[in-house]
C-alpha cells in the first residue's frame, strides 16, 4: 500500500509564532497527537479525522471538504493548487497535532517537493528518532518545550535534549508557552537544557492564549522577570504572543 497521511487542515496564512512571524506559509495540519496539553487550541487535530478542510482564503471563511487519508500524489496536487492561488507562500509549515507521527509518510513525500518549497517543521520535539530520517529535507525547525506547570503533561527533558542535538545544525529555535502558573524551576531547567546543546539557539517565551482549562495569561511583570532569568543562560530570548490570534486569521 502506498504511503498515506491523515490531515485535518490545509490552509494559506502567515506564520504567527516565533522569529518568523509574518512569513507567508502553506500550512498542513496533520491529525493525531500523543500529547494532551491543557492549552491546546487545535483540539480537532488531537485525533485522526475522517475529512480534511482545505481553505481557499487566509481569513478561513471558505473551504472544501476532502476525505482522509491523503496519498503522496494527492497531497502534492493540493499543495501545488493552493500555491497557484497564493504564489508568495513558498514555505510549507508541517504542524499538528504532531507531524512527526507521520514521519514515514514525510520521508517519502518531502523529496517530491524539496527545492520548490522551504520546509518548516512545528513539533514538540519528543520524537527524536522520527526526526532523523527526514532531517535532510528540513529548512527550519520550531521545537516546543511543554512545561508541566502550564500544559499538564509530564516532562520530556531527555527526549528533547536528544532532539535538539539532532536538529542543531538546522535553522532551529525553541518555543515555550508560558502561563500565569509557569514554574520558575521548570523554566530554568528548559534554559539549562538548551544551553547544554547551544546557548545561541533562539528561545521564545510565548504567553499563552487562554483556551480550555488555561484561563490566565502571564502578566507583563512575569514576562519581564522570566526573560531576564533566561538571559542568564541564553543569548537570544524573545517574548512573542501568537500574532495570528491577535489578527483573527487562521
Amino acid at each position: 500500500m502506498s504511503a498515506q497521511a491523515n490531515i485535518t487542515e490545509i490552509f494559506p496564512s502567515f506564520q504567527g509564532e516565533g522569529p518568523y512571524v509574518g512569513i507567508p506559509q502553506l500550512f498542513i495540519r496533520f491529525g493525531g497527537c500523543h500529547l494532551r496539553c491543557a492549552y491546546c487550541d487545535e483540539p480537532q487535530s488531537l485525533i485522526k479525522q475522517s475529512s480534511c478542510k482545505i481553505f481557499n482564503s487566509i481569513d478561513g471563511s471558505t473551504f472544501d471538504l476532502r476525505s482522509n487519508p491523503f496519498t503522496i500524489p494527492e497531497l502534492t496536487s493540493w499543495v501545488e493548487g493552493i500555491y497557484e492561488k497564493f504564489p508568495s507562500h513558498q514555505s510549507v509549515s508541517l504542524t499538528g497535532g504532531e507531524p512527526l507521527l507521520h514521519s514515514s509518510f514525510l520521508r517519502e513525500w518531502l523529496p517530491q517537493i524539496h527545492g520548490r518549497f522551504q520546509i518548516y517543521l512545528e513539533t514538540s520535539g519528543t520524537q527524536p528518532e522520527r526526526l532523523a530520517p527526514i532531517l535532510f529535507w528540513m529548512n527550519t525547525i520550531a521545537m516546543d518545550i511543554k512545561l508541566s506547570s502550564v500544559g499538564g503533561e509530564s516532562p520530556f527533558w531527555e527526549e528533547q535534549e536528544a532532539f535538539l542535538k539532532i536538529a542543531q545544525d538546522k535553522d532551529l529555535f525553541v518555543k515555550v508557552v508560558c502561563g500565569a502558573e509557569t514554574s520558575i524551576e521548570e523554566l530554568e531547567r528548559a534554559c539549562q537544557m538548551v544551553k547544554k546543546v547551544n546557548p545561541k539557539i533562539p528561545f521564545v517565551l510565548q504567553p499563552v492564549t487562554p483556551f480550555g482549562t488555561v484561563t490566565h495569561a502571564p502578566t507583563s511583570d512575569q514576562l519581564e522577570h522570566w526573560q531576564k532569568l533566561c538571559q542568564n543562560y541564553l543569548s537570544r530570548v524573545l517574548i512573542q504572543p501568537q500574532a495570528h490570534k491577535i489578527l483573527g486569521i487562521k
